[in-house]
């Protein structure tokens, strides 16, 4: 406010500035980093406290989504339950998880001791009627996997799958 207060009076710019939030994967770690967009130096730099996590960006959607339709026991149970084979007849609809409290980590399968993960809970529905062009949400399946794109594992509870 002070920055704008000083323009409003003066004239004087403002900084120019962008906020990033880094996501060390190997780490498990978030920063928040601010950068003078003029001269491109740290202007600020704090470490997220633990158990903080930032936004999924899209491409942690698509991973998770990835990880769901490639794993062999949920193309087990897609095919056992709804007779689905074809995997291109499930959308996924990946959403974030957010645990009231610490007793939910079993619903999630959280391993016991790990830090917490970036878990992915992923809806699925049929495109029952024809391809993309169908409304799938009209088509609910009763199978929600959760994931972690740390892991880059199977859905929680199932047999892991490294690339």
């Amino acid at each position: 406010k002070a920055e704008l207060a000083a323009f409003a009076s003066d004239g004087s710019a403002p900084l120019r500035a962008a906020e990033c939030l880094v996501l060390l994967v190997d780490k498990q770690e978030v920063s928040e980093i601010v950068l003078d967009l003029a001269t491109g130096a740290v202007v600020r730099e704090k470490i997220i406290p633990s158990g903080t996590q930032p936004l999924f960006s899209p491409d942690d959607c698509f991973l998770a989504e990835r990880i769901v339709q490639e794993d062999p026991e949920v193309k087990r149970l897609l095919s056992d339950r709804y007779g689905i084979s074809d995997m291109s007849q499930v959308a996924c609809d990946p959403w974030s998880v957010h645990l009231a409290d610490d007793s939910d980590r079993s619903y999630a399968k959280w391993k016991e001791g790990a830090p917490q993960g970036r878990l992915i809970q992923t809806f699925l529905y049929w495109r029952k009627d024809g391809g993309m062009a169908c409304n799938h949400y009209a088509h609910p399946i009763d199978l929600l996997p959760v994931v972690d794109p740390f892991e880059l594992g199977g859905p929680l509870g199932a047999p892991a799958r490294r690339e």
